[in-house]
């Protein structure tokens, strides 16, 4: 019935839990660990960051101790590129459904953010590994935060690169697992069944 694991992908119907802990959570945190790596300072799920009343809570925080300098934050979301929203250009443009998903982000973050003087980045993820154009600005930031040879900073690109895309992987396909449709009619536990 969902051969591709769309709709496992997809349904809200309980809330998805498993999509936020095992994809969406797992993977921002690849992230912090990354950033963290080059000498940022991060903070994760923080709370009260926002002057206004929104109540929203960025999934990290990049800042410096110092207050005369901004804090850049960071909302991450997955995004399917079978969704009725991404289907369409996403069959024919590689990318789509990350750039619906930084767009939706930028459109709901952006004015609260500047408003106090901060930056905001989106990082959005298709469930096949496609990442927006402004997380892939913030990951050569980091490599060239990184320093050393050209080597060597290649050599951050590629693991974090494969980390992330791991992280991503393990993430959908566990989402999938877990929300593997099962018959649970009368015929449900099955039994063997001998023909002759």
């Amino acid at each position: 019935a969902d051969i591709m694991g769309d709709h496992s992908l997809m349904c809200m119907a309980d809330g998805n839990p498993y999509r936020r802990t095992h994809w969406h959570d797992a993977s921002y945190r690849v992230w912090a660990a990354m950033l963290k790596s080059v000498g940022f300072s991060v903070r994760i799920e923080p709370s009260n960051a926002l002057l206004s009343d929104s109540q929203k809570r960025p999934d990290l925080i990049i800042h410096d101790n110092s207050a005369s300098s901004p804090q850049t934050f960071i909302d991450f979301i997955t995004c399917v590129v079978a969704k009725s929203t991404n289907v369409t250009r996403g069959a024919s443009l590689p990318g789509a459904a990350a750039d619906n998903g930084a767009a939706d982000k930028l459109s709901r973050w952006t004015d609260l953010v500047q408003a106090q003087g901060d930056k905001f980045v989106p990082i959005a993820q298709e469930d096949g590994g496609y990442l927006n154009q402004e997380a892939l600005a913030l990951f050569d930031e980091a490599a060239q935060r990184a320093g050393g040879t050209p080597g060597e900073q290649q050599a951050f690109r590629t693991y974090w690169r494969q980390r992330i895309a791991v992280a991503n992987a393990t993430g959908v396909a566990a989402v999938i697992r877990q929300r593997t449709p099962v018959c649970s009619g009368a015929h449900w536990p099955l039994q063997p069944h001998h023909f002759t």
